[in-house]
């Protein structure tokens, strides 16, 4: 029998050298997949302590990005632009429930019956709805978002806007009480409240948990107990996912859109359910803890903090960046600490005959401390402050810079104690100089 040797052939057994070689090679492959993967995870988990605030007891965050963020908090509306370096008490009023900014100027606050509306970063305010709102509006895109409401005969509403919250139209929600929860993904929606005898006086008789698959049309009534509302947050991931957190330290998850339920005990009371992609759930917890979850909420991996209290605040951003508050005012955030870059002076004087960098002053300092450098030609130029361990805190400068003597202040507010370096690089020159902090 005559086989096409074109078509058939015989391979060669490698060799050991050769056999050891592609194992490595392997190994190495699988090795860096891995890795690779556990880097993106870690990042998505970590979170760092960004500075101490003026403030306690957030319970509403509003970041744009990693400098500009808005916070409620038990004394009023709070603004910051460099990403927590410094606080501006825009609004004084301690009953303030929700802060929502979809521009750096244009935003809207809560506060049980009213919402005010801003369009110029929270100079001035004016009231733009006077409807009875009893839960904290969530928004699922930089418009549109749903709460809770209640009219005058005590019946629950479910309320929606699309333009930020200027404008609301609403649904009944099927029985006399309010809404202290809803959550919304497609067109499924959940919600949670107290449920009510109607007519008046109008004792509280219960919790209620109900669901729609039609946005709010009709509704299913999923549980009533006889106790007070216990649950502290309804967060809906897709496809079929329900997790609700009760303050008894458990949580409740459904992987069929809420036909069954299964329990899931905590050790530590879970607040502020945030979901990202569908994919990672975040949560603050007692006793300074912040938690992600890639289990839909049946397990938490989590991280503690420089803190003991409790992290009831949290507000995950379209592009995954996180920011926390403990209820002492420690800020955290996924992200380590961003510094806006500082403004540099011309020193006038004669144009200097080589690249200086003089120690800064004073030093050590708190907050602030001046720096001084001389460029004898124009360039780029880029000065970073690094920590002891060589990471990076802050670039301070990075950009085009004219030839002569310059000088900037950099303020430390948001930084710790420590002893850091700032080295700046101008064409083929660098140089260093050694900074103490102490506060």
């Amino acid at each position: 029998m005559k086989y096409n040797s074109k078509t058939f052939s015989v391979k060669k057994e490698p060799t050991g050298i050769s056999r050891s070689f592609c194992i490595i090679k392997v190994t190495v492959f699988i090795f860096l997949c891995l890795l690779t993967l556990s880097s993106e995870i870690d990042a998505q988990k970590k979170w760092y302590f960004r500075a101490k605030t003026p403030f306690f007891n957030v319970n509403s965050i509003s970041a744009l990005d990693s400098f500009c963020i808005y916070v409620t908090a038990s004394s009023g509306l709070y603004k910051t632009t460099d990403g927590g370096g410094s606080w501006t008490h825009i609004l004084n009023d301690n009953e303030l429930d929700m802060v929502r900014f979809h521009a750096k100027d244009k935003g809207i606050v809560q506060k049980f019956k009213i919402l005010r509306a801003t369009s110029d970063g929270g100079i001035s305010w004016d009231t733009v709805h006077t409807g009875r709102f009893t839960a904290k509006i969530r928004f699922f895109d930089s418009l549109s978002g749903i709460s809770g409401g209640q009219d005058f005969e005590n019946v629950a509403y479910l309320r929606r806007t699309t333009d930020g919250g200027i404008t609301w139209s609403w649904r009944e929600a099927g029985f006399y009480g309010y809404l202290s929860e809803v959550a919304q993904v497609d067109s499924l929606v959940w919600v949670g409240g107290g449920y009510l005898s109607g007519g008046f006086p109008v004792p509280v008789l219960g919790t209620i948990l109900q669901y729609s698959t039609n946005y709010g049309l009709n509704w299913i009534e999923r549980s009533t107990s006889s106790y007070s509302p216990s649950y502290t947050d309804i967060v809906l991931m897709r496809p079929n996912y329900v997790i609700i957190a009760f303050s008894e330290n458990f949580i409740k998850l459904s992987r069929d859109g809420g036909i069954t339920f299964s329990d899931y005990p905590k050790p530590h009371g879970v607040y502020s359910l945030i979901a990202f992609a569908d994919t990672l759930l975040y949560a603050g917890a007692d006793s300074g803890r912040i938690g992600c979850s890639t289990d839909f909420g049946a397990t938490f991996e989590l991280q503690k903090m420089n803190t003991n209290s409790p992290v009831k605040s949290i507000e995950i951003m379209k592009n995954g960046e996180g920011y926390a508050f403990a209820a002492d005012g420690n800020f955290y955030s996924t992200i380590q600490m961003k510094i806006a870059p500082v403004s540099v002076n011309e020193i006038l004087g004669d144009l200097p005959a080589e690249f200086w960098l003089s120690q800064n002053y004073p030093n050590p300092f708190n907050p602030s401390t001046t720096i001084q450098f001389g460029l004898p030609q124009s360039g780029y130029v880029k000065g970073v402050v690094y920590d002891i361990i060589g990471r990076e805190i802050a670039t301070l400068i990075d950009g085009e810079m004219t030839a002569g003597n310059h000088s900037f202040d950099w303020d430390a507010t948001a930084v710790l104690s420590g002893v850091y370096f700032f080295r700046i690089q101008a064409g083929n020159h660098s140089s260093v100089i050694k900074m103490i902090l102490m506060k």
